[in-house]
């Protein structure tokens, strides 16, 4: 009679577990549209209800139209990181808000681009925004890469380092303009660093450095050549 007791009861258990699996599935399925939100919420400890809400906030995304993903990585690395519930899902709300915004900024700036097509240029927009960029910076950097937005994402990332150096904010975009208008390799772009690095052991001030540069740019086309002109 034990015997049967744990066999029902065992049986039971497995029952609730399969039941409690349909009903995830057959809830949130309706509420979104891309099975890898499933695949990766199951990797969660998150409750059912916390599932839905986080399912429901994609289903908000897709109202914006902003693609699942841009914003599915954002949900993997939280689970993985085990960020808790709450604090992941601002995370998200905020970057939904930040792609929204980025999106409006980049039409702006260039009415032809193709965001769907230059994902990752919609994305670091959304991530600088998140870094607290000022759009009026980041528009900027959009504008002089038109012509090259290849080169982007490098440029932004040579601002965001020219401010750590020490730059101040309009030093920064300055010579990331410059580097725009020239013939120099988006993957040599933070080579300026190491510029306004020796510069400094030269005794050449940030502002020498620029006014050098803008004098020199139109007729680069490497880094080291910048270097030789601004150095020495």
């Amino acid at each position: 009679m034990k015997g049967k007791r744990y066999y029902l009861s065992h049986t039971n258990s497995g029952k609730r577990k399969i039941l409690k699996l349909v009903l995830f599935f057959f809830v949130l399925i309706p509420v979104m549209a891309d099975p890898a939100l499933l695949s990766i919420l199951e990797k969660s400890s998150y409750t059912d209800e916390q599932k839905e809400n986080i399912c429901e906030i994609f289903k908000e995304a897709e109202v914006k139209e902003i693609p699942s993903s841009l914003i599915l990585p954002r949900l993997e690395e939280g689970i993985s990181k085990q960020v808790p519930y709450n604090r992941l899902k601002d995370v998200l709300v905020n970057e939904i808000d930040c792609l929204v915004q980025a999106r409006e900024l980049l039409i702006a700036v260039d009415t032809d681009i193709i965001l769907l097509k230059e994902s990752s240029i919609w994305l670091r927009t959304g991530i600088l925004l998140a870094k607290h960029i000022p759009a009026k910076t980041i528009r900027a950097i959009a504008c002089a890469s038109i012509s090259r937005w290849e080169d982007y994402r490098d440029a932004t990332v040579l601002y965001l380092s020219l401010i750590q150096w020490g730059l101040t904010d309009d030093k920064a975009l300055m010579a990331v303009e410059f580097v725009l208008q020239s013939s120099i390799t988006g993957q040599d772009f933070i080579g300026i660093i190491n510029i306004f690095t020796r510069g400094r052991s030269l005794h050449i001030s940030p502002e020498e450095i620029l006014i050098r540069m803008k004098e020199v740019i139109d007729d680069i086309d490497t880094i080291e050549t910048l270097e030789e002109k601004i150095l020495y």
